[in-house]
């Protein structure tokens, strides 16, 4: 019997922080934990079907036609009111939701067929083959057990229960991105393996395990969007290994890009040479997971304005936030409205102007409502949103001559800026924009990194 030491039912997770900042990782963190075979229950998440059934037998579909249960003449005895629910999944390795068959616990009398729809995405997840059943009981624990029977065309998996419970398919193996699944240019993050993996019980291959087992010695490979071990562009996958009670396991380490990729979320693949129960031999199957690439910047805006044209005087208003650059939306906080500086008031001739910046919000002011968001698809990319503007009070001012002194008057104006755009490049950037009113403003933006 070849010895094969595979990656059997461990989660590798990383403690406190899921990325890792090196080129070398530090194992350190690595805690593998067996997965749990009792959780929590799923809560509702879907429409409720209902439909009678009764001796002479009868199909029930799911609202959203993933799940259907075929009842063969015999199974109930009486008609039975039998329900379906789409609720959250806590299954290990669950894909997608589960569903609860109600009523809870009943028996048949002969066995009730499962159809289970599944999608591209999920087969991208984890192959066809290499998926499975799952049905949790009232104390919260799942037993998994393999389909009978499958369409790869239809992207169907069949199979057969007794009693109900809550169900779920699964897979037997996925990989995953450590923490938020989310990683910044020129950072990495781990991907991870979660295996429910058995062991083959006959033929050739008895008392092997179903899956290749990955470690250094494995025929695998890694994709970054279908590129082999990626690239400059994409970001670059590569295995680090860790040792535990003498055996060296693998698992992967995704370096970010220098910039945004064009293509994001990024999709990582494993493509592993393994045994399928289901196709009785060996062959390549793939293991997928995506990786939002974001990106952060500071930016500050400045705006130098006049009270009164031909008076001379000068106000300094500023604003700052920090925008995260996602690949369909802009999100801006910690924004920052300072109050304006009055630097120098007005005086023409005989003409004093007196500038009160009290209860006056300036030439800018941000709120968090942009707009308009568009990422360009150059390398590196540009990054452009609209703010909302609205008319907003700049100051008051009372002007004078020879003593005597006019009313006070406030200034109004549309607030500032109007758009913010800036290539996403990762450098220091300084921009001079229009106000709309003849006048500049000025917008400095920096890289925001987490501490």
């Amino acid at each position: 019997m070849k010895e094969i030491l595979i990656l059997s039912a461990l989660f590798f997770s990383l403690s406190i922080n899921a990325q890792i900042h090196t080129t070398t990782a530090d194992t350190s963190g690595i805690k593998f934990i067996e997965p749990p075979d009792s959780t929590g229950f799923g809560t509702p998440d879907g429409k409720l079907v209902n439909k009678q059934i009764g001796a002479i037998g009868g199909t029930i579909i799911s609202d959203d036609g993933r799940v259907a249960l075929i009842f063969p003449a015999g199974a109930l005895t009486e008609n039975t009111t039998i329900s379906i629910q789409p609720i959250t999944n806590p299954a290990p390795n669950g894909a997608g939701k589960a569903y609860d068959f109600e009523p809870s616990g009943i028996q048949f009398k002969k066995p009730v067929q499962i159809i289970f729809h599944y999608t591209d995405e999920e087969a991208e997840t984890c192959p066809a083959d290499l998926m499975g059943f799952a049905i949790q009981d009232q104390k919260g624990k799942w037993s998994f057990f393999d389909y009978d029977d499958w369409d790869s065309t239809a992207k169907i998996l069949k199979g057969f229960i007794h009693h109900f419970s809550d169900f779920t398919d699964y897979d037997n193996l996925v990989i995953r991105p450590g923490g938020s699944g989310s990683v910044m240019p020129n950072e990495s993050i781990s991907v991870m393996g979660y295996d429910r993996s058995g062991v083959v019980e006959s033929g050739e291959y008895e008392g092997e395990y179903e899956f290749a087992n990955l470690n250094s010695k494995n025929r695998m490979g890694w994709f970054v969007n279908d590129v082999p071990k990626g690239n400059e562009f994409e970001g670059t996958m590569d295995n680090r290994i860790h040792t535990i009670a003498g055996k060296t396991y693998v698992f992967g380490i995704y370096d970010a890009p220098r910039y945004l990729p064009v293509k994001n979320p990024v999709r990582i693949k494993l493509a592993v040479y393994c045994y399928s129960k289901k196709l009785k031999k060996k062959a390549w199957r793939s293991f997928s997971c995506e990786i939002l690439v974001y990106d952060s910047y500071r930016v500050s805006v400045i705006s130098e304005f006049t009270a009164r044209i031909g008076m001379a005087s000068k106000l300094v208003d500023s604003a700052s936030f920090i925008v995260s650059i996602f690949p369909f939306k802009s999100y801006i906080d910690d924004i920052k409205n300072y109050e304006p500086i009055v630097i120098r008031e007005g005086r023409n001739g005989p003409f004093k102007e007196k500038i009160f910046t009290d209860q006056a919000q300036g030439s800018i002011h941000l709120t968090e409502v942009i707009k308009n968001f568009s990422l360009s698809k150059d390398n590196p990319p540009e990054a452009y949103f609209e703010f909302s503007s609205f008319l907003i009070l700049r100051c008051v001012v009372q002007y004078s001559a020879r003593g005597i002194k006019g009313p006070e008057e406030s200034v109004y104006a549309k607030s500032i800026p109007g758009e913010i755009n800036f290539i996403a490049n990762g450098q220091e950037q300084h921009i001079s924009e229009q106000n709309g009113e003849g006048g500049e403003y000025h917008v400095i933006v920096k890289p925001h990194r987490r501490k």
